[in-house]
């Protein structure tokens, strides 16, 4: 279960629509159950997109796989 507040790890080819290959660090600030029941096995986030170090690097939003979800921080 992701939860606002957690900090999650997707690797590349795991989340979509950002549009950049690379790992996505994520802290949520919102899960979107709304347009998550669209999509089997996916869920789409709302969130801070971190550097490795932590650093924010700005909001955004992806559809992320479930089953490849890391979470680094609950």
């Amino acid at each position: 279960m992701i939860d606002a507040g957690n900090v999650i790890e997707c690797p590349p080819g795991s989340w979509k629509f950002t549009g950049s290959p690379h790992t996505l660090f994520l802290r949520v600030e919102r899960v979107r159950d709304d347009l998550s029941g669209f999509y089997e096995g996916e869920v789409w986030l709302e969130g801070q997109q971190l550097a490795r170090d932590g650093t924010p690097m700005g909001r955004l939003q992806a559809l992320v796989t479930v089953e490849r979800i890391r979470v680094l921080q609950p």
